[in-house]
């Protein structure tokens, strides 16, 4: 095993190439096993040069439909109007000659996309590319397409895109106005686009690339109105039929708008996917008023409702979701604020039951309300679709107390919710940020749970991306905007170095040191620079001990307690990838905060001094 490893070091790895890998295991005895089968990994694109496609979008000069309102909050003038727009399809035929060996598809978009050839859906990933500081960094998907592209005759690439992150509505910007949106959406930008090429290598050595260039095609289409946040309607009657199949009539379409968007950064992504990972069935039906059914899935997760439902061309069935119910089943929206989190399906008539779920959007709920309906429901009307980044669980706890293995599957659950794309603080209110807080809190808990280690590396990207100028990190990640004050606080900023630390001790891969060295580093001379006399300062957002019972703890004392933590976890890691003179420095810094802490904090005998009265 180790000797073909060194070989490899000393290849040239070029981008597009392909490697192949198999594993064979020797025990204590020297006894080999079998060698396992072949698998493979492939390089990406590598830099900008690579792309050949051009970025399209569509025209926004059209009038779209206007919103219901979020019925509690959107009529405040100070917010403006719920503003909902529809995705966009886009199309292009082409031919291919005989001989394929291998097709690859790159895709990216300044918002959220999903590709089909011939008909077929690519992949199974949902909300691609992710979430990122659009500004600075944009990731792409690859996928091996060589089963879909047809080696004889027409074919035909579509994708259909929507705002996403980029454009759309992101955390609470329009529930606290913020001064800078106050409409709470398109902090990256209004319009968003797309950038793909699907590569063909042929066993001739020559290779073709359909590439998203001005002879592709955009419409609108039966999405008529799509956000991560607000949901999702979809009317059946506008559907575009075989739109992503060859020989199609597009003569209906219009050219499609070319786009120069600035980016430092194109890389594949280097997280996990969104997927839906598992379907819940209903439990039981509510009927709390005449005509309102609300399904009990009972459970609690991240992801999206699925429909099935016959009914009348041009009916529409409305699906609210929330958490919980009032005593009387009717669904309590009221921690939602802002986010509607309601999908809307008009039928187009079918003979058939008419199955559809949202594309673009996803929600935290256990209970579905359905109004629209002509008749009473049955349970299989609504399915629960499970969705979030596909962290396989590798850890469990089972003991003899129910309570306990109940309170184990609520963190497992609240962590599949959670970890969609980044460390959230919630999947169903208008908010659903990467706070730096929770994500330093639970790093550990989640380590235990599931396989993290890739999840976490994207989010700390994300984070070095946001890191303010002066070297604090932010108060979530990634950062599109601030409240006004400062946007850092103590403890919450802190995950820079305990999350890099936490990740590295659990999984011991150094490489997530390396990569976040410089960044932590930098951080923790901000530390120093506001803090020379390591007595603790009070400087930032005042959360905290957030979850403190009205008995707040001093933020100076917080503080001096998490800078000697981050101190000690920096000496360490400085020592782990080499660097003695720095594990020296952090260690003498952690003592110096030992110090200045007994004699600000400690009575006798180590008793600490209360903290009510310091």
């Amino acid at each position: 095993l180790h000797y073909p490893l060194r070989r490899q070091r000393q290849m040239c790895i070029r981008d597009r190439d392909q490697c192949f890998w198999k594993v064979k295991l020797w025990d204590d005895d020297g006894e080999a096993s079998d060698w396992s089968s072949d698998s493979s990994w492939s390089v990406g694109l590598l830099g900008h040069s690579d792309w050949e496609g051009d970025w399209i979008a569509m025209e926004d000069n059209h009038e779209f439909e206007t919103s219901e309102n979020v019925t509690f909050l959107a009529d405040d003038p100070d917010r403006g109007v719920l503003t909902m727009r529809p995705a966009k399809y886009f199309r292009k035929e082409f031919r291919a000659k005989g001989g394929i060996r291998r097709a690859t598809l790159y895709a990216t978009a300044r918002g959220v996309y999903e590709v089909s050839i011939n008909g077929e859906r690519v992949g199974d990933q949902y909300l691609a590319p992710g979430w990122t500081d659009y500004d600075q960094r944009l990731y792409f998907q690859t996928y091996d397409v060589s089963d879909q592209v047809r080696e004889k005759g027409a074919n035909a690439i579509g994708a259909t895109l929507s705002d996403g992150w980029y454009a759309g509505y992101i955390g609470y910007a329009f529930f606290v106005k913020l001064h800078s949106n106050p409409s709470g959406r398109g902090y990256y930008g209004e319009t968003p686009s797309l950038l793909m090429q699907l590569e063909i290598e042929y066993e001739d050595g020559t290779r073709e690339i359909v590439k998203t260039d001005q002879t592709w095609k955009t419409a609108l289409g039966p999405i008529t109105e799509t956000d991560i946040q607000m949901g999702e309607s979809y009317d059946a009657r506008r559907e575009l039929g075989e739109w992503t199949s060859p020989k199609y009539n597009d003569r209906g379409w219009e050219s499609v708008a070319m786009e120069l968007p600035y980016v430092d950064t194109i890389e594949a992504h280097p997280g996990v996917p969104v997927r839906v990972i598992e379907e819940i069935a209903a439990q039981q039906i509510f009927e709390p008023e005449p005509g309102v059914y609300v399904f009990d899935l009972g459970q609690n997760f991240s992801g999206i409702p699925r429909l099935k439902v016959k009914g009348e061309a041009g009916q529409k069935i409305r699906l609210r979701t929330g958490e919980m119910v009032h005593p009387d089943q009717t669904l309590i929206t009221e921690n939602l604020r802002c986010a509607r989190s309601t999908d809307t399906y008009t039928l187009k008539g079918s003979d058939e039951a008419e199955v559809w779920a949202p594309q673009f959007v996803y929600h935290g709920f256990q209970y579905v309300e359905v109004t629209g309906l002509d008749e009473k429901p049955s349970l299989d009307m609504i399915t629960g679709l499970v969705m979030h980044s596909d962290t396989p669980l590798t850890g469990s706890f089972e003991s003899s107390d129910p309570m306990l293995n109940q309170l184990y599957s609520n963190i497992v659950w609240t962590q599949r919710a959670n970890f969609l794309e980044v460390p959230t603080d919630c999947p169903q209110r208008d908010e659903r940020m990467g706070w730096t807080g929770d994500a330093q809190i639970f790093v550990k808990a989640a380590t235990f749970n599931a396989d993290i280690a890739a999840f976490y590396k994207k989010w700390l990207v994300d984070l070095r991306d946001s890191q303010l100028i002066f070297g604090a990190y932010p108060a979530f990640a990634p950062f599109p905007y601030s409240r006004p004050g400062p946007p850092h606080g103590t403890a919450w900023m802190d995950a820079g170095v305990i999350c890099p630390w936490t990740i590295w001790q659990a999984y011991g891969d150094l490489e997530v040191v390396r990569a976040n060295w410089q960044s932590m580093d930098t951080f923790m001379a901000f530390r120093g620079a506001r803090d020379r006399g390591k007595k603790g300062t009070e400087e930032g957002k005042s959360w905290g001990d957030w979850l403190n019972l009205d008995q707040p703890t001093p933020l100076a004392y917080l503080d001096l307690c998490y800078y000697a933590h981050s101190a000690g976890m920096m000496a360490e890691m400085a020592d782990a990838i080499g660097k003695p003179a720095k594990g020296n420095h952090y260690r003498t810094l952690r003592k110096q905060i030992e110090t200045s802490f007994g004699e600000l904090y400690l009575a006798g005998e180590g008793k600490l001094l209360s903290l009510i009265h310091i």
